[in-house]
């Protein structure tokens, strides 16, 4: 990679790298995969964040509901 940056060693123009650079296409799948992950991520992140206060009440009272409806242990002597 860094053979591939410097131009092995030889002098080129900023010009010349940046057209070098912008042919390459190594590792733009890997790219394309990051960002969209990241397009389905950070949404879903932002509203679980600004979400939850009434989330964590939402759970909590489904978790009485179940609680209530179950019957208590019966311990055995």
């Amino acid at each position: 990679m860094i053979s591939f940056l410097m131009g092995n060693l030889r002098r080129e123009t900023p010009g010349a790298l940046l057209a070098r650079l912008h042919g390459d296409e190594r590792g733009s799948q890997a790219v394309e995969k990051l960002l969209l992950l990241a397009v389905i991520a950070l949404p879903l992140l932002g509203v679980l964040l600004y979400f939850r206060d009434d989330i964590a009440k939402w759970l909590n009272e489904r978790w009485t509901d179940i609680k209530g409806r179950s019957p208590e242990p019966q311990v055995n002597p």
